[in-house]
């Protein structure tokens, strides 16, 4: 069966060319009813391959879903692929008025001028800004970005996906969309735990939810499309070892995952990690180094261990990385599960001793010079602190340097006023 008689014979018909820096290209000619995105664009041998999906509008097609004719791998720079390409269009589609050699052909040469030329160069101060000027996002004092993402890392069982969940209830709250993508866990299991926190009626329906089973880069254009269509303003994924495409400890893994993240553009995002058991293993998220140069925000979650009420769960949040500012203090969240009930909250680190062993020690002595009130020698603060001399001493002339501590007469050290 034949597309419309009124169709051209060629090419023709008005075109419509969107390059996407980051996501791919559109190609549309809507007078033949034909639709095609070029996503996914990579660089093998000095080929350019990319996701090709051709979708069609008109009768008689033999489309699969959505008027979905063909998505599968392209080769750019291939004669043959775009030869071989064509004929398949033309018998899925069953119309032969149509060029599909010569629409590929048309596409392959766009894109591949694009990649070669790149993103234009413009002056600095014409690049687009957002009205918005907040980079820092707060979700119930749990520290995100708006546009850029952020990585909380730690051990299994710190709470990480609990207190992501609890952020990302916090932002619906109060009016961004969230998509929650789970390559750990179940939807049942945090809905049950959406219950704790809000009750039998949440009335939530802009807190979104997704299972994942592939990698990131492979899940990415169902993502972008869910992000499209429920106008998602922020994401959470749990966790990067399992949305990784191969092992995290390699620099791909990583570049691959990144480069999938923005084809989503510029938009919200936490991505949960595990730490590593090396020595130093609490100061980088595991995997290869290209995870924290990715982030612009990271942050080192460790549980009270020593706690012993079953019932109340202290985490510890240790700022590691930002590119957006100043490293922000130390402080705890706490977890209380009362019955079917859990509450969370922020409180002070200097309230659970086993968190403050994890903070820098310029803090550990601030803290140490707060609640003791008075002026302490350097072996004071070292028995109290259980530190090294030279990490106590390394501190306290950098504390008195940027005029965080006042060294007095007599060697001791205390707070300004």
């Amino acid at each position: 069966m034949k597309a419309a008689t009124n169709q051209p014979s060629t090419v023709g018909g008005n075109r419509e060319w969107n390059a996407k820096p980051g996501i791919g290209y559109d190609f549309l000619i809507p007078d033949i009813g034909v639709y095609i995105t070029l996503t996914r664009i990579r660089r093998d041998k000095n080929e350019t391959i990319g996701l090709l999906t051709v979708k069609v509008t008109f009768r008689g097609a033999r489309t699969v879903v959505d008027g979905m004719l063909s998505s599968a791998d392209f080769n750019c720079s291939s004669l043959r692929s775009r030869k071989e390409r064509a004929n398949h269009l033309s018998e899925r589609s069953r119309a032969d008025d149509i060029d599909w050699y010569g629409i590929l052909e048309e596409l392959c040469l766009r894109v591949l001028a694009a990649e070669e030329e790149g993103e234009p160069e413009r002056p600095l101060e014409q690049v687009p800004m957002t009205i918005d000027g907040h980079v820092e996002l707060s979700a119930a004092g749990l520290p995100l970005l708006r546009r850029h993402p952020s990585i909380w890392f730690g051990d299994g069982g710190a709470a990480k996906s609990y207190l992501a969940l609890y952020a990302g209830i916090d932002l619906a709250q109060h009016g961004e969309n969230v998509l929650y993508l789970d390559w750990e866990f179940s939807g049942e299991e945090h809905r049950h735990r959406m219950h704790r926190i809000l009750g039998p009626k949440p009335d939530l329906l802009n807190l979104y939810y997704r299972r994942c089973d592939r990698p990131l880069s492979r899940e990415i254009t169902r993502i972008r499309d869910i992000v499209l269509k429920r106008k998602i303003t922020f994401i959470i994924c749990d966790s990067i070892g399992f949305a990784a495409d191969g092992t995290p400890e390699s620099a791909e893994a990583a570049t691959n995952y990144y480069r999938a993240l923005r084809e989503l553009g510029p938009i919200g995002s936490l991505h949960l990690a595990h730490i590593s058991k090396a020595e130093q293993g609490d100061q980088k998220p595991f995997g290869s180094v290209f995870w924290s140069n990715g982030a612009r925000n990271i942050w080192y979650m460790k549980r009270d261990d020593k706690n012993r009420d079953a019932d109340v769960v202290p985490v510890g949040f240790f700022h590691r990385k930002s590119n957006i500012g100043r490293l922000q203090p130390d402080f705890a969240m706490i977890a209380k599960f009362v019955g079917s009930e859990t509450v969370i909250y922020r409180d002070e680190i200097t309230n659970y001793s086993a968190l403050c062993e994890k903070m820098a020690v310029k803090d550990r002595i601030k803290a140490e010079l707060t609640e003791s009130g008075s002026a302490m020698t350097k072996d004071q603060l070292k028995e109290a602190l259980g530190a090294n001399d030279e990490a106590i001493r390394k501190a306290l002339l950098r504390g008195v340097k940027a005029n965080d501590f006042i060294k007095t007469s007599d060697e001791r050290y205390m707070l300004p006023n």
